[in-house]
């Protein structure tokens, strides 16, 4: 997967497309990917994250607690950090990758933990997280700030 490559094209409205090698999960599973019988690979397209799955998204990274408390436990806290939140990075890139109103299959789940190397997580992630356009969205809540704050002065000038 060339994921890196693809994080700058994150910036401009148009999808992403990742192409993922799929890993086989026995013998019988890689002799039917060598014969062609199943794929090898699959193609996913990441496009604009939608505002429903941006908020989804969101309560997910916010559940993630990123804090390290002692640097000499870095490796023991890395462990830790991994069991209690890789499912939860496998959704966020699952709701990233599905994009719809309903929830991503548990297959998709499975399909990205079982699939992905850490460092392809990491720029599938950033690639999803350059699609939710935050900034995008807080510009809009910075919009409507302002509209209220001119509509108060407007109506205590009117009085």
């Amino acid at each position: 997967m060339n994921v890196l490559q693809n994080v700058s094209e994150a910036v401009t409205d148009k999808p992403v497309e990742l192409t993922v090698d799929i890993l086989p999960q026995g013998m019988i599973h890689a002799l039917l990917q060598r014969v062609g019988i199943i794929p090898k690979q699959k193609v996913f397209k990441v496009r604009q994250i939608t505002l429903g799955n941006l908020i989804r998204i969101s309560g997910l990274i916010i559940s993630i607690d990123t804090e390290f408390k002692d640097e000499k436990e870095y490796w023991q806290q890395s462990y830790l950090a991994m069991d209690k939140h890789g499912i939860a990075l496998s959704e966020i890139v699952a709701i990233g990758l599905y994009n719809r109103k309903d929830e991503p299959p548990n297959s998709l789940i499975e399909f990205v933990k079982n699939n992905f190397t850490p460092n392809e997580l990491m720029g599938v992630f950033a690639i999803i997280m350059r699609q939710m356009s935050v900034s995008a969205f807080m510009s809009s809540i910075v919009l409507i700030k302002g509209a209220n704050i001119l509509q108060t002065s407007q109506n205590g000038q009117g009085s």
